[in-house]
């Protein structure tokens, strides 16, 4: 289903948009109802589960109901807007790691959004997983949600999961 459909983890909101596209709007408001109530309430990923609520109420005739979740979606929204750029300086902070500076090995695995590499790290000597994005096109959205990504990896310290010390941020590679 995944490589069907272009996705990369299943959750109740990939469910969510799967029956949508199939036309059962009653189905896809339930899983998207439900993936809601599993995330905090100032996740940004709601921006765009609000939006997509509000379109599915509306194509079924709930126009108030519709217009109800478009508003949640603009407050979500304002909320985090102050905090994408707080995001990006933290993210300033991050060891910015050159192309040049990594050789690429096997692929390890791959999803929606990239491909993860082992790779040898030449100037410190070190085997490291690489993840390179698959984008066509960087958007506020998905460059928001790639610092999202860095800041919380770089708080991660944990025996088992692999530690993360910087980025290559160089976009035209």
């Amino acid at each position: 289903m995944k490589k069907q459909n272009g996705i990369g983890d299943t959750t109740l909101g990939t469910l969510g948009k799967l029956v949508w596209k199939m036309g059962k709007l009653g189905l896809a408001e339930k899983f998207y109802e439900r993936f809601v109530q599993e995330l905090l309430s100032n996740d940004p990923s709601l921006i765009t589960l609000y939006a997509d609520l509000g379109d599915i109420t509306s194509q079924s005739g709930g126009y108030d109901k519709s217009i109800w979740w478009h508003k949640k979606s603009v407050e979500i929204k304002e909320q985090n807007s102050g905090c994408d750029d707080i995001k990006k300086k933290q993210s300033k902070d991050l060891l910015q790691i050159s192309d040049q500076d990594l050789k690429l090995y096997d692929e390890l695995s791959h999803g929606a959004f990239g491909t993860v590499y082992r790779a040898q790290w030449l100037s410190r000597h070190d085997i490291a997983a690489v993840k390179i994005l698959k984008l066509i096109q960087l958007d506020q959205q998905v460059e928001n949600e790639f610092f999202k990504e860095l800041l919380v990896m770089h708080s991660v310290r944990y025996p088992h999961i692999a530690t993360f010390y910087g980025a290559c941020m160089e976009k035209e590679k």
